[in-house]
């Protein structure tokens, strides 16, 4: 079995933010799962999936009808 993996550039991209900022999360020990393979930081994807999983937010629940006025 071959683990599908992302570069920091591919997770970066991916969560719309910068390389800088993925680093500062993982040294700060949040943001997905990553594994180093010799100096080399790899993401396996099944793990950033899991991340975008965990993070998203439902959507508002609205309770009561909104009518707008003309």
């Amino acid at each position: 079995m071959v683990l599908q993996m992302y570069t920091e550039r591919d997770v970066a991209r991916v969560l719309r933010c910068s390389v800088a900022a993925l680093r500062r999360m993982r040294r700060e020990r949040r943001g997905p799962s990553w594994m180093k393979l010799g100096r080399l930081v790899r993401y396996p994807v099944p793990s950033l999936d899991e991340f975008i999983r965990s993070n998203l937010t439902p959507p508002p629940n609205i309770s009561r009808r909104v009518t707008l006025r003309g």
